[in-house]
């Protein structure tokens, strides 16, 4: 939850947040204050926050790594609409490295939405060959790695690749992730409509929105639709948090700019990047 917090909060106001505010917002979510500051220490720990003691305060921001991580994930969370990807897909044939290496560069490409189709290749509909190419580079495997995009053609290999695609890629487990977050989110979407959250409410729920969603479309491989169920309902999920954020965004503004410190770091107002997301809101 600290991540969802310093993504979508405290980079869009300075990219700073006083400890403390973290604790009561946290504390909100049941969790101590006493979890929070162990939680933010490993953060610090493993490259994901900087800090800075201003007097007795500690401060905290993304590093440049967390900064880049984020970003990466941000193009996906607050996209103006779901991606739909072609039709050709991206093999990793990973055979040429040897295990220590792989082994790291496995889990990269399992979090990018590759996945095993035989040892030592991976498969991707579409990936990002500009990530994929930043994370062969990261791992200093450029020589290694043989990247090949292929397309299926014929009827009946559509239909084969779209039943290994259900099975790889567990698609059952993520339409029900999609229904579910719809089942919780629409009917507080219904009551955001009549402007009945106060703006500490409009904060928190804005928070979980984005915590829930974000934990759901970063297993999601952006399929194209050919390849999923009809009617597949991340579709509708993304419409639902696309149109739910725009009536939290002011709101929750209010309450961060009363509440939340801003005397040594970060900015009152919200950068202009804020309301570039989904598309464009309305200041």
């Amino acid at each position: 939850m600290i991540v969802t917090i310093m993504g979508d909060v405290v980079s869009q106001h300075g990219g700073w947040v006083w400890l403390g505010d973290l604790v009561r917002t946290l504390q909100y979510f049941l969790l101590p204050g006493g979890s929070t500051r162990v939680a933010a220490y490993r953060l610090v720990k493993h490259d994901w926050m900087n800090v800075r003691k201003v007097g007795r305060c500690n401060y905290y921001s993304f590093t440049d790594t967390a900064m880049k991580h984020y970003e990466k994930a941000e193009k996906r969370i607050y996209a103006a609409q779901r991606i739909v990807q072609s039709d050709n897909w991206t093999l990793a044939i990973l055979n040429l490295l040897p295990d220590a290496k792989k082994n790291m560069l496995q889990k990269n490409l399992l979090w990018e939405g590759f996945h095993p189709l035989a040892s030592g290749i991976y498969a991707h509909p579409s990936s990002d060959r500009a990530s994929l190419d930043a994370i062969i580079r990261e791992h200093q495997v450029v020589d290694d790695v043989v990247v090949l995009s292929v397309r299926v053609e014929d009827v009946d290999s559509l239909i084969a690749i779209k039943k290994l695609v259900a099975q790889r890629w567990g698609l059952y487990h993520l339409e029900k992730s999609y229904t579910n977050f719809i089942n919780i989110y629409h009917p507080v979407y219904r009551r955001a409509q009549k402007k009945l959250f106060s703006p500490a409410a409009s904060f928190y729920i804005r928070l979980l929105l984005i915590h829930s969603y974000r934990c759901i479309v970063l297993r999601d491989p952006d399929f194209p639709e050919e390849m999923l169920p009809a009617n597949w309902v991340g579709y509708r999920a993304h419409d639902l948090i696309k149109n739910l954020y725009q009536l939290l965004a002011t709101p929750s503004i209010a309450y961060i700019t009363e509440n939340f410190d801003y005397t040594s770091h970060c900015k009152v107002r919200v950068n202009e990047h804020f309301y570039r997301r989904f598309g464009g809101m309305h200041a």
